[in-house]
């Protein structure tokens, strides 16, 4: 069986718990542990094959460097 309803109200019940954190503490970082690893959410969206695809198809790779830097930026 599959869940879609299910899986967006539960989506929607911990984006709701993160902004009311942020709201009322100024900060997620109580909240670290509670989801995904970036590399984690990076293996479930596949963004290395995304990645592939864009050099197949001929995606310049100053914008790949320029991407691959704001990952970096943001694991910092």
């Amino acid at each position: 069986m599959i869940f879609p309803n299910f899986v967006l109200r539960a989506t929607l019940a911990a984006a709701r718990q993160v902004l009311q954190t942020v709201y009322a503490t100024g900060s997620a970082a109580s909240l670290a542990d509670a989801g995904f690893s970036w590399v984690e959410k990076q293996e479930l969206a596949r963004l290395d094959e995304w990645q592939a695809i864009e050099r197949r198809y001929g995606v310049e790779d100053a914008a790949l460097t320029k991407l691959q830097d704001g990952v970096r930026d943001v694991r910092s």
